[in-house]
């Protein structure tokens, strides 16, 4: 009996449904990922992540069918694919479609790249200023998560696996970022100035082990041999010893060497070129202060890097290849441990970077949507909203810190004089809220801001970020938006916002003036602070 499989479509924007006939047929096509299904209680995967995909809309159309929408991650090349596994009919049953994903490039690929690039021009600038986006707003989750200070207003601290911030915290941070004269703290930074001396005796006298070769040698220096070496001699011509040594009077014999190829001594190289690429990445990003002690610290120690590799009898080691199980020297030697234990640290570091680099669209928005946070924060008095607590992951899910848990309470503005009210709803949340006409959900915003106003919603903006974008393709996915947009009952009071990164050329209006699709440079937290007006209406704003 042939397998009924579900219907499945693919498009390349948040906001398209099954009935579009904008369907994704290839990576071209889209400029952010997502797969529509029929609702079901299970959980969805693909082979190019670890984690379930994310649920982002859920809606009824029409025929009272109950869709789904999922995000999909970013594939590594300009064609990329993945096979998508869900349930079928029966929890039993495993179903397996081919579909395609965003273009893109590795992560790893893409820092050696640009690490041994002068100056990025094309698509190497576009990735490297994504890149630079993400390392940031990485640095910024990991300074929130490691501290903690509660004060007599709200508590902070840290309970199953969650940190436990506050929105003035988060907020606060956010805003200090854009204006630092200086280079932050990071983990390259910390082994620049804790690793340097002992990698530098490692690399001078690396440890090294007496391997057994056949060499052939002259027969006054042959000091032992084994039954190879036996075999190979009976089978040569002559009656005795040296004449089988022939003409230059050499045999094989067994010669002892020294050798670096070790264990210990594989991660160390692998060590030295995972911190070159750490180092190329931290002066990247702070190149504007090129000055600072600290990078100053961590391009003398790419130079370092640099020499040793090209000096070191440790190059002659071979490249790690999969997992490593520590022996005992990497265990138990003072210098090796050490070294190990830097190497865990930057391996943990660079693994989280390629699991959040093929979310990287969904770690874009949740910068904006602390963005977003701070510009409510700043414009409005104290209230539920500057009490609310945000939950942060250790590590990100699906390319976002913030767990789905966290919600925040409403904002009133100051000196409005009003009974106004702000609501912040993040991604899927939207179904709960009262106000929301249902014809938003299968648009999958990624957040929206409503200003409520006697019992009734006065204005609406749904937020859609975009990381990186096909020009071609987008100006038809706006269109379909406007057209979407258009058979909404409320649509006089929904003011569209669609933030792009780094794409100047396509800042406009849509939806009558109403909608405005706008660019956001790096650093995020320059340029979020702009938008006010956007978000909050100008006729309202303090």
């Amino acid at each position: 009996m042939e397998k009924k499989t579900r219907p499945i479509f693919v498009g390349g924007f948040p906001w398209l449904e099954p009935s579009d006939s904008l369907v994704a047929t290839s990576s071209n096509h889209i400029c952010r990922g997502y797969v529509i299904m029929p609702y079901s209680n299970s959980q969805v995967f693909c082979d190019a992540c670890r984690d379930p995909l994310p649920q982002v809309a859920r809606w009824t159309d029409s025929n009272r069918k109950v869709w789904c929408k999922f995000e999909l991650p970013r594939g590594d090349s300009e064609e990329s694919g993945t096979r998508l596994i869900y349930t079928g009919d029966s929890p039993s049953e495993q179903l397996i479609t081919p579909i395609p994903l965003g273009s893109g490039i590795s992560r790893s690929f893409l820092d050696e790249l640009l690490e041994g690039a002068e100056a990025p021009t094309g698509s190497q600038r576009e990735y490297s200023r994504i890149r630079d986006q993400i390392d940031t707003h990485i640095e910024l989750i990991n300074d929130l998560a490691d501290r903690e200070r509660s004060k007599k207003f709200y508590w902070e601290g840290d309970t199953e696996g969650l940190a436990i911030r506050s929105v003035r915290r988060v907020t606060s941070h956010w805003n200090r970022s854009a204006g630092r004269d200086q280079a932050r703290i990071a983990l390259i930074v910390k082994l620049a100035r804790d690793i340097s001396g002992t990698l530098r005796k490692v690399c001078d006298h690396p440890r090294v082990v007496l391997r057994r070769t056949r060499e052939f040698q002259k027969l006054a220096k042959i000091q032992e041999v084994d039954p190879a070496c036996l075999r190979w001699l009976a089978k040569q011509p002559g009656r005795d010893v040296y004449e089988r040594a022939g003409a230059r009077q050499e045999l094989l014999g067994v010669v002892r060497k020294e050798d670096t190829d070790t264990l210990e001594n594989r991660v160390v190289k692998d060590l030295l070129y995972r911190a070159r690429i750490e180092c190329a990445n931290y002066v990247a990003i702070h190149r504007e202060f090129s000055s600072h002690d600290r990078v100053r610290t961590v391009s003398s120690f790419r130079n370092q890097i640099i020499d040793w590799e090209r000096t070191s009898d440790i190059h002659h080691a071979k490249r790690i290849i999969g997992a490593v199980q520590p022996n005992y020297v990497l265990l138990h030697e003072a210098k090796y441990r050490k070294l190990w234990e830097a190497y865990q640290l930057l391996l943990s570091q660079q693994k989280q970077k390629d699991d959040i680099w093929k979310w990287r669209d969904r770690t874009f928005s949740e910068s904006c949507e602390i963005g977003c946070l701070s510009v409510l924060q700043r414009f409005s008095r104290s209230s539920m909203f500057s009490r609310s607590d945000v939950a942060i992951h250790s590590e990100a899910v699906t390319g976002r810190f913030i767990s789905t848990l966290t919600e925040f309470g409403p904002a009133k503005l100051k000196s409005t004089g009003t009974r106004k009210q702000i609501v912040f709803c993040r991604g899927i949340q939207v179904n709960r809220y009262p106000y929301m006409p249902p014809g938003l959900f299968p648009l999958a915003a990624d957040f929206v801001l409503v200003v409520e106003s006697n019992n009734s919603a006065e204005r609406l903006v749904p937020v859609w970020c975009f990381n990186q974008v096909n020009e071609a393709a987008f100006a038809d996915g706006v269109l379909f938006l406007e057209n979407k947009l258009n058979r909404l009952q409320q649509r006089s009071v929904i003011w569209p916002l669609i933030l792009v990164y780094d794409s100047q050329q396509l800042q406009s209006n849509f939806f009558g003036n109403q909608g405005s699709i706008v660019n956001i440079d790096f650093p995020l937290a320059g340029s979020i602070p702009k938008l006010a007006p956007l978000l909050l209406g100008e006729s309202i704003m303090p």
